[in-house]
């Protein structure tokens, strides 16, 4: 099955099979948030830079998939209006669906016009694709923004696909979906550095950073997985695949 055929037909399948749990919000007193209401960064301040890195390192994200870098900004992301710390679980029957919001103030040393961009990978995704990752959303031309969500601004190279990972089959604890941010060149990208991005469907971050230029400036991520004792995707899971 064509990859563009698999996405309608897994996106289809997850609508008709939504359930109502949630996961559980993140919990906004341990971490240092900015002061004004209306703004849904943490604030950027060593602690919390640090405690995103330790978060990243402690699930073994780093080095597995993201070379030892210097955070220089921190992320924040929701999903379905609800805020996610990181590492937290979410249903991909319900919370997934949609692209997260993802918020982060402006990077240390970086000014005013300086623009990102957002990946999230799936590093779990087993056979029969064989591949080391799937690259679930790529956005380039990104603000740092704390009002409206900075996932907002810029604009898609690859569309955002669904997290769909199997229930309970290699690996129950579901998979993990790193979300990075990246400092774009000054001069931008060169059209032909993003070219491959349109035909491939693993995604190395390495290999992204020595083709481009781009700087790794914060990562996160979460969990998702279906549970299998929901037994909803069953029917569905041989035709399929289930692989994502």
């Amino acid at each position: 099955m064509k990859l563009d055929q698999f996405a309608i037909a897994i996106t289809a399948a997850l609508l008709m099979l939504s359930s109502s749990a949630v996961a559980s919000p993140l919990d906004t007193s341990k971490l240092t948030v900015r002061q004004a209401k209306h703004e849904q960064c943490l604030a950027n301040n060593a602690q919390n830079r640090a405690h995103q890195l330790k978060q990243m390192r402690d699930s073994g994200l780093i080095p597995e998939a993201l070379p030892e870098f210097d955070p220089k900004t921190v992320i924040t992301q929701s999903f379905s209006g609800r805020f996610y710390e990181t590492g937290d679980g979410v249903n991909p029957l319900t919370q997934t669906l949609f692209a997260p919001a993802v918020y982060f103030p402006p990077a240390r040393g970086a000014d005013r016009d300086t623009k990102y961009t957002l990946i999230i990978n799936d590093i779990d995704a087993p056979p029969p694709l064989g591949i080391p990752s799937f690259l679930h959303w790529f956005r380039r031309g990104l603000s740092a923004s704390c009002g409206r969500p900075a996932s907002q601004s810029g604009e898609d190279v690859r569309f955002y696909f669904p997290a769909t990972p199997p229930p309970n089959l290699s690996n129950p604890a579901g998979h993990r979906y790193t979300v990075s941010v990246f400092r774009e060149p000054a001069s931008g990208y060169n059209p032909s550095q993003l070219e491959y991005l349109l035909k491939l469907v693993s995604f190395d971050v390495r290999d992204f950073i020595q083709r481009t230029g781009a700087e790794l400036v914060a990562a996160s991520y979460y969990t998702a997985a279906i549970p299998a004792e929901d037994g909803l995707l069953s029917p569905v899971l041989p035709k399929l695949g289930g692989v994502l």
